[in-house]
């Protein structure tokens, strides 16, 4: 007995390790398959949506409050004084012109550009495009090259090479398939010398018709005329062959090319309209982007007009002007320097990398280690001089920022936090900056991921990378669609 209880507890025992053993099993099992879910069981590594975003670019430095903003400022480009419109000691308020380049072309190149800007909004639109108008268009524009190389350079070809007379000249736009016009020219009747009439064949059968004596005459129902230059008693008793088209004419071989252009312009058209309609139903448009690169071309000349302007980033007195109109001034050069009213702002060296992004006008927020470090101060970039300076053996490139509103607990010689939003961009389509790839010659493109884990290489337009580690897709992608992180 003591033996068989001892068995039994034994056989426990074993069935107790047998079910942990299996309990451990399915619990790698388990978070195995969560994996595979997690990071797309195909092999492709981490997969992530194509979806909207707010993105928002900017820039963070340390800095300090002084008593007066000084700024001293220069113009971003080399080029010649066109004028200058202040001089020493004068007061001037926040955004005043203080002077200028020469603008060359720019004007007349911003109004061009602002002209494509309202084309594109216009067509933006109508992003739910008329697919049954764009073929419309379309199939008219490849009849209206059918009609063409059917009707130019025709001509009648004897059926005999025994004729002597002139042969009838073609005219006028042919409405029907291709094909060839048999033509039989008789007397009017067994006593009639003069009156000659004609009969189709072939292409099609038609009566008798009258041939004129002093016009053309119709050729069939299909909008074509003939017309003689012998006397007509000579045209009797003979037969006429009309190939349409004439593969023998000098405009033959253009005319087919033209056509056949036009089918594939057609095929073309109708493909990127259907395009279009798909994705304007998803809600980013080739319309939307095209405007997007119009908008980005009138930013890019205002750009280039404002490095050739100096305007006052604030108000208060001018205390240097070093440069003449006429003359030659050399980019971030000082020319000009104001100094406030006595306003406080703060001074910011930002490093190499940081400087390109951080313009005249930029928004910020700074906060004051010494005062609430929850209160931040909203804030505008005035000044950015783009000559170095070398601090500690590092060139760094001094930016002046204007408090939005006063505060009495500030002083001057406080350290300051800021943050500067060098760009933004709301509910644009986004992914990880890290789903970004790039071919040898440069050209950005992502992997997206479709049924059965197929792989497709797909090249993108980037747009503003923020500072969370999204980028911007403006055109390439759809939104919702699954990319693969580059491993």
């Amino acid at each position: 007995m003591f033996k068989n209880k001892l068995e039994k507890i034994k056989s426990l025992v074993m069935a107790s390790r047998r079910n942990v053993i299996i309990s451990g099993f399915l619990v790698v099992v388990f978070i195995g398959l969560v994996l595979f879910l997690i990071f797309g069981g195909n092999g492709n590594g981490e997969i992530v949506s194509a979806d909207k975003k707010d993105l928002v670019e900017t820039v963070k430095i340390s800095g300090r409050v002084e008593a007066d903003i000084v700024s001293d400022m220069g113009f971003a480009v080399t080029g010649i004084v066109r004028a200058v419109n202040v001089k020493e000691g004068d007061n001037v308020f926040a955004g005043q012109s203080l002077a200028s380049l020469d603008l060359g072309t720019l004007y007349a190149q911003l109004r061009s550009a602002r002209a494509d800007v309202a084309i594109k909004r216009a067509e933006l639109a109508n992003t739910q495009i008329d697919l049954s108008a764009v073929k419309k268009k379309q199939d008219t524009l490849v009849e209206s090259a059918y009609r063409t190389l059917l009707s130019s350079g025709l001509e009648a070809e004897p059926s005999s090479s025994t004729y002597t007379q002139t042969p009838p000249v073609v005219s006028g736009t042919y409405l029907g398939p291709e094909g060839r016009y048999k033509v039989i020219i008789n007397r009017k009747s067994a006593g009639s010398v003069n009156d000659l009439e004609l009969r189709t064949f072939d292409l099609e059968s038609t009566p008798t018709v009258e041939i004129s004596k002093t016009t053309a005459t119709k050729l069939g129902t299909r909008g074509l005329y003939v017309s003689f230059s012998d006397d007509l008693t000579d045209y009797h008793d003979t037969i006429w062959y009309i190939n349409l088209p004439n593969p023998k004419s000098t405009v033959y071989a253009d005319n087919r090319n033209a056509y056949e252009e036009a089918v594939r312009e057609r095929t073309s058209a109708i493909q990127t309209a259907e395009s279009n309609l798909r994705e304007g139903l998803n809600g980013d448009s080739i319309a939307k982007a095209q405007l997007e690169r119009a908008e980005a071309e009138v930013s890019k000349i205002d750009a280039e007009i404002g490095e050739r302007v100096i305007s006052a980033p604030f108000a208060g007195v001018v205390t240097a002007v070093n440069i003449d109109p006429g003359e030659s001034a050399s980019a971030n050069a000082s020319a000009i320097s104001i100094m406030s009213a006595g306003e406080l702002g703060v001074k910011v060296d930002l490093p190499e990398i940081d400087s390109i992004k951080v313009n005249i006008g930029d928004t910020a927020t700074v906060t004051i280690d010494a005062l609430d470090s929850e209160l931040s101060l909203p804030a505008r970039v005035v000044s950015v001089n783009r000559s170095e300076t070398i601090v500690d053996g590092v060139p760094v490139y001094e930016a002046r920022l204007a408090f939005d509103t006063k505060t009495e607990q500030i002083a001057s010689g406080m350290t300051a936090d800021v943050v500067i939003t060098t760009g933004r961009k709301d509910n644009v389509l986004a992914v990880p900056a890290r789903a970004v790839r790039y071919r040898t010659d440069g050209v950005p493109y992502v992997v997206t991921i479709g049924r059965g884990g197929k792989e497709t290489e797909k090249e993108v337009a980037l747009g503003l990378r923020s500072t969370d580690g999204y980028i911007e897709i403006k055109a390439g992608l759809l939104g919702g669609e699954q990319v693969a992180i580059a491993k």
